[in-house]
């Protein structure tokens, strides 16, 4: 009776122990179900997160294998879905590194990190296409442990071409306002004075200033005879064309600035290219001048001549430099042409002053013929005014432009011959 006590007090407690056990067992489901729920429910939010970011997110293990990503990843680095779908790790670095101007330096980086597991990292790549990423790099760790890495790619692509934009928009800008304020001195400079060989010296310093050359000259044209004039040079000298030089206009770059009535741009890499159309150019390069610019002096409508730039650079001037030397045409062109209008001017002025010397050195002598002067009655000798008596037409001749011939008149010819004429006369009729 005691021993079946004892059994059933001993069932009752390895009862109480099973529940107990049991009540035990369902805790700790009940914790592991909260416990998944909280992991799905974190696992859900890091998607969720992962997903609503704009970056590219992927993640390593510790031996660079692919543990993960988000679609953001795939989209901005455009990988195939046959390639996701492979889940080939090689094929898709292979697939990133075909994209990237410099993969040996993208996959030197990745090999630098993975040697400092602990190590963070920020750098920029630069895609074939032109788009930029910026590349973020962080160990993932796990307590102390680190068990991987996560990397995060953005596509600042836009942002850079704004930024870009940007420092192009300013550093035009601040080129504009530089081109405006030597401009605005080459205009103090041109104004100064009407005589413009004065000025080329500074005006061609201020030049240098915006275009850089080893050579520039101005020449004017001379339409009559189809040649042009060498009015000013400095720099490199090229035989035939000193200040003073004629060359001929016919397929020089002056004869096609003056058709065109814009700039002209030659940067020859072999002396046939000049063969023909530019002949006249073939000396300079042979010179060592490699970079031809020349644009037109424009003024009253007319080209009155060219402005010509020379560099030994290959290469050397662009189409903004060829905008920018048209503007520098312009400016010098108007005082090119008031320098001609009034040396014109000034020739002419000459000329009507010598004209009015020498008719008030004429009418001067006029009037001496016209005054009062002693003329013998009989001889018709005139005395001059030393006192010595002269013959009137001596006389006429010294103080007037008149000539005299020699003859006869009826009166003196009876005079001196009337007998013989008479016997002359009397001889025909018989």
């Amino acid at each position: 009776m005691k021993a079946e006590n004892m059994t059933n007090e001993q069932l009752i407690l390895e009862l109480a122990a099973m529940r107990q056990r049991v009540a035990e067992l369902e805790r700790i489901e009940n914790d592991q179900k909260r416990a998944e729920s909280e992991l799905k429910n974190a696992v859900s939010l890091l998607n969720a997160t992962l997903e609503s970011t704009a970056d590219g997110i992927l993640v390593v293990d510790k031996e660079g294998k692919i543990v993960g990503f988000n679609r953001k990843f795939v989209q901005i680095w455009r990988i195939p879905q046959s390639i996701i779908a492979s889940r080939d790790d090689n094929q898709a670095l292979g697939f990133v590194l075909e994209q990237l101007k410099d993969p040996q330096g993208f996959l030197a980086k990745v090999r630098e990190l993975y040697s400092q597991p602990a190590a963070e990292s920020f750098d920029v790549l630069e895609f074939k296409d032109g788009r930029v990423f910026e590349r973020y790099s962080q160990p993932q760790r796990i307590g102390d442990q680190s068990v991987g890495r996560v990397w995060s790619f953005r596509d600042v692509t836009e942002r850079k071409r704004a930024e870009e934009a940007l420092r192009t928009s300013e550093e035009a800008a601040r080129r504009l306002a530089k081109e405006n304020e030597v401009i605005a001195e080459m205009g103090k400079i041109i104004s100064s004075t009407l005589n413009v060989e004065e000025i080329y010296e500074r005006f061609a310093e201020e030049v240098r200033k915006l275009i850089p050359f080893d050579r520039i000259m101005v020449a004017l044209n001379n339409p009559e005879e189809d040649t042009a004039t060498v009015a000013y040079v400095s720099g490199f000298g090229i035989e035939g064309r000193k200040v003073g030089d004629i060359y001929p206009l016919r397929h020089s770059a002056s004869e096609e600035v003056i058709r065109t009535r814009a700039g002209l741009l030659v940067q020859p890499e072999t002396v046939e290219e000049l063969e023909g159309r530019f002949s006249t150019l073939i000396s300079t390069f042979r010179s060592g001048l490699r970079s031809i610019m020349t644009v037109p002096l424009i003024s009253g409508n007319q080209v009155i001549g060219a402005l010509h730039f020379r560099s030994k650079k290959s290469k050397a001037y662009t189409d903004r430099d060829l905008r920018l030397a048209e503007r520098i045409g312009d400016q010098i062109a108007g005082a090119i042409a008031n320098a001609q209008l009034f040396t014109e001017k000034k020739r002419a002025e000459e000329e009507r002053e010598k004209l009015v010397r020498d008719l008030q050195k004429a009418l001067s002598e006029v009037k001496k013929l016209k005054g009062i002067f002693p003329i013998c009655a009989s001889c018709k000798k005139i005395r001059d005014d030393k006192g010595y008596w002269r013959q009137i037409e001596a006389y006429i001749r010294d103080h007037s432009e008149a000539e005299f011939s020699h003859g006869i008149c009826p009166d003196c010819m009876k005079k001196l011959y009337g007998d013989f004429l008479e016997k002359e006369d009397i001889s025909r009729k018989q």
